[in-house]
């Protein structure tokens, strides 16, 4: 009897567990420049994600639209509401966050921007706090800009600098605790001169030069004060200056180029 009650127990349960639980929901593939309605219904999961596959040549960036929220009264009747706002929204690449905020309705919000290495999955979500009588609807969107010299994750130690060349100009960007590294050989023996720029108003970073592990320059720079010069000096053939970046901030950008002085 005692066995055939816990038996009877143990369905009881489960079935109990099958009516009750909210399954996962799978992240949605999105693409740039891709709107996606994004709707937290009545019984739908408070977090929903979306993969986007990171291609080469550039960086991203997303946007969320808070558009209308809809409330059921008593009665059953809807009501449609622009005061809502959106409590949460992140990337997470390898287990790690960028970016948590809010987004409110009407801000014309955007992320940081954001480069990982190519084919790199990154996941968006977006998280709500729907009731049963309330409806939330928003549009996601994903803008990928392709930019010309772009570096090249993961450029984050020497072995795997990016290379630098004569006439030409480079773009970077810098996120939470990103290092980036840039290589110049000296195609023949000459003077040669390293500019670089933060492009960003209100950001800083310092650049630091070195030649083979020795640290011959550093310079600090912000937003606004155009290309300043962080080496100059001659070099045999065949001789190597590295260009260090880090800790720098979520969606800083920056320029370097170098020239024959």
């Amino acid at each position: 009897m005692k066995k055939l009650l816990s038996v009877t127990m143990s369905v009881v349960i489960m079935l109990s567990c099958m009516l009750f639980a909210v399954p996962a929901q799978a992240a949605t593939q999105i693409k740039e420049n891709q709107t996606v309605e994004v709707v937290f219904q009545r019984n739908t999961s408070l977090k929903q994600t979306f993969t986007y596959t990171m291609p080469e040549g550039g960086y991203f960036y997303y946007k969320v639209v808070p558009k209308y929220s809809i409330f059921y009264d008593i009665d059953g009747i809807p009501h449609q509401d622009t005061g809502l706002y959106l409590p949460e929204t992140k990337i997470t690449y390898n287990y790690k966050e960028y970016g948590k905020t809010s987004v409110f309705y009407g801000s014309d919000w955007r992320s940081p921007s954001y480069c990982f290495k190519k084919g790199a999955k990154i996941t968006i979500s977006l998280t709500d706090y729907t009731d049963s009588s309330t409806e939330s609807y928003y549009d996601l969107t994903v803008y990928f800009k392709k930019t010309k010299n772009f570096e090249s994750e993961n450029n984050n130690s020497k072995k795997t600098a990016d290379k630098l060349s004569l006439k030409k100009t480079y773009t970077g960007l810098m996120m939470d605790g990103d290092i980036d590294y840039w290589v110049f050989t000296a195609p023949k023996t000459g003077k040669y001169k390293f500019s670089v720029a933060e492009i960003n108003e209100g950001y800083h970073n310092t650049f630091y030069a070195y030649k083979g592990s020795k640290k011959v320059k550093s310079l600090y720079i912000g937003g606004g004060d155009g290309y300043k010069t962080l080496y100059k000096a001659k070099l045999k053939k065949g001789q190597k200056i590295y260009v260090k970046l880090t800790d720098g901030a979520n969606g800083e950008m920056y320029k370097i180029k170098v020239k024959k002085a």
